[in-house]
């Protein structure tokens, strides 16, 4: 569709998060999140109180099968509702336009999708995209026949105004951060503004999904101990300049916290509309304002709210201290994940430029533990300018924090990020990086100090200390702890072989030896040639007769 000038009656407005495929190389070690799409919510809040009318459709949640996957054939997984579901949903609500999520560059197949069938049932109907894939890859996606529009990066207003443009009541010159298609050009027009006042959003629409789903299924980012339980984001924007991150293309440098109080009435509302009993704050930088996160965290404490909470996106460690985690436990954190990268200084400082002491991270983990608080750890592993040696500090400082859980990743190379350009530069990548090839287990990168073979044999490495080292297993350990979470990955991946042999050794720490001979022939039923579940089952070999 050629954008340059039309007017447009728009009544009904469709937002949509697409289904997810993945192959089942990738589903083996991962598997999708299943929680609120909070991105289009917002933006679907912000459209009606302009007097549209909006319905969100998350493809994903309403799939009754979104826990385990359909296999599609040429073994790739679907979770989510089928095109044709999608397609008479679309033909019943008969939208004027509809608008696609796309966070991660891993669903954009998937969106494109939605865009596909939008225009086969109706090819007036005007398709927007958005999202963080979109807006690091814009040229390209726009290119797409069955697209209209790309909003940029921070949307909640910027989709107003494209919408206020397709109806001929603003011009061109109002836009702010949209691409679009004029004259067989595409035109830019580029992101200059962000929201200042956050207050001024209003809260996420969530009475536009089945939010009930969400709690039943229990899938979210992170790990939700509490139902009802909802996702919450406080805060924008950071003012690191980590070389991998995406955060401040799509909400930009400069921090924006929403206000205490704006917060706290979110979380009244939470608890009296919905029930609420856990957050997930998804914030990258939640305690970056310390006077800030301590009227929160004095409201919560003050009211007596009745609710836990936790930061499956990361925590700034640099932000913290002891009296202030005091404060974090007191008003119901139970779970904190430290954004700690390298065990190297060299490569935190001068190559990812990331702003932590790995001193202060072991004295938060400390503390943390102290306080009785859930610690979780971020690690990369593959960064272009460290060494293998330095590789395996991140090893080794992942086993001296001696967190519940270390999460490694891959380093991945976003497009629009300086680690791209460095890839692209030195040509540690071939070619770009094509969606299908952004994700975090799968090593992409070769350097002349490492190659991805060798992030990838790193990788499966690293994961083995949560399983055969976790410190939860140990002696002084919190062996339900282990137990939890080790239940935690079989429920995401059924077939994992070292969850279910590390299982075998909680219970079998903790006495269940019946249990523990159950998940050590679970193994064998996975792997005959497991030789450690072999030795422990012939331990108790008299047990079994």
């Amino acid at each position: 569709m050629s954008t340059d000038k039309f007017e447009k009656n728009i009544k009904k407005i469709l937002l949509v998060e697409p289904p997810r495929t993945m192959t089942g190389s990738v589903l083996r070690k991962t598997r999708p999140t299943v929680q609120p799409p909070i991105g289009i919510a917002y933006i679907a809040a912000v459209l009606e109180n302009n007097n549209y009318e909006v319905k969100l459709l998350d493809c994903i949640v309403e799939d009754v099968n979104c826990a385990v996957g359909i296999d599609i054939g040429n073994d790739i997984f679907r979770f989510g509702i089928t095109d044709d579901q999608i397609e008479k949903f679309i033909i019943d609500f008969a939208p004027d336009v509809i608008g696609v999520s796309c966070i991660v560059s891993l669903k954009y197949e998937d969106a494109k999708n939605i865009c596909r069938i939008a225009k086969k049932v109706n090819p007036e109907i005007i398709t927007i995209m958005g999202g963080a894939h979109p807006t690091l890859n814009a040229e390209s996606v726009i290119a797409d026949a069955n697209l209209d529009y790309i909003v940029l990066g921070e949307g909640d207003y910027s989709c107003l105004d494209l919408i206020r443009y397709i109806e001929g009541k603003i011009s061109i010159e109002e836009l702010d951060g949209i691409v679009m298609k004029s004259s067989g050009a595409v035109r830019i027009v580029p992101k200059t503004k962000f929201i200042e006042n956050l207050d001024l959003i209003p809260f996420p629409a969530r009475h536009l999904l089945p939010i009930d789903k969400y709690w039943q299924i229990n899938l979210p980012h992170g790990e939700a101990t509490r139902s009802p339980w909802s996702t919450m984001i406080t805060s924008r924007g950071c003012p690191a300049s980590c070389i991998y991150c995406s955060a401040q293309l799509l909400w930009g440098k400069k921090y924006r916290g929403r206000s205490a109080e704006n917060v706290l009435n979110e979380i009244r509302s939470l608890i009296k509309d919905y029930g609420i009993k856990e957050l997930l704050i998804e914030d990258d930088n939640f305690t970056f304002d310390k006077k800030r996160t301590e009227k929160i965290l004095d409201g919560i404490i003050n009211e007596k709210m009745d609710i836990t909470w936790t930061t499956p996106s990361g925590i700034a460690i640099f932000t913290l201290d002891a009296n202030i985690l005091e404060k974090i436990k007191k008003s119901g954190c139970t779970s904190m994940t430290l954004a700690v990268e390298s065990g190297s200084q060299r490569v935190l400082k001068d190559v990812i430029k990331k702003p932590l002491s790995l001193s202060k991270a072991e004295e938060i983990a400390i503390a943390a533990r102290k306080a009785g608080i859930k610690t979780k750890a971020f690690f990369m592993l593959g960064i272009p300018g460290e060494t293998k040696e330095e590789m395996n500090m991140t090893l080794d400082m992942a086993r001296k924090l001696k967190v519940d859980w270390a999460c490694f990743n891959v380093t991945t190379p976003l497009p629009g990020t300086e680690l791209y350009e460095i890839c692209k530069d030195k040509h540690y990548i071939d070619g770009d990086m094509l969606p299908g090839n952004i994700e975090y287990t799968t090593g992409r990168i070769n350097t002349k100090e490492f190659d991805a073979d060798y992030v990838n044999n790193m990788f499966v490495e690293a994961n083995k200390i949560n399983f055969l080292e976790n410190p939860n297993l140990m002696d002084g350990g919190n062996i339900d702890q282990a137990i939890h979470d080790f239940k935690r990955v079989i429920r995401m991946v059924p077939n994992h072989e070292l969850a279910h042999y590390a299982l075998g050794l909680a219970y079998e720490k903790k006495g269940m030896i019946e249990d523990a001979i159950k998940e050590w022939r679970k193994v064998l039923d996975i792997n005959s040639e497991n030789k450690k579940a072999k030795e422990c089952l012939e331990k108790y070999a008299e047990t079994m007769k």
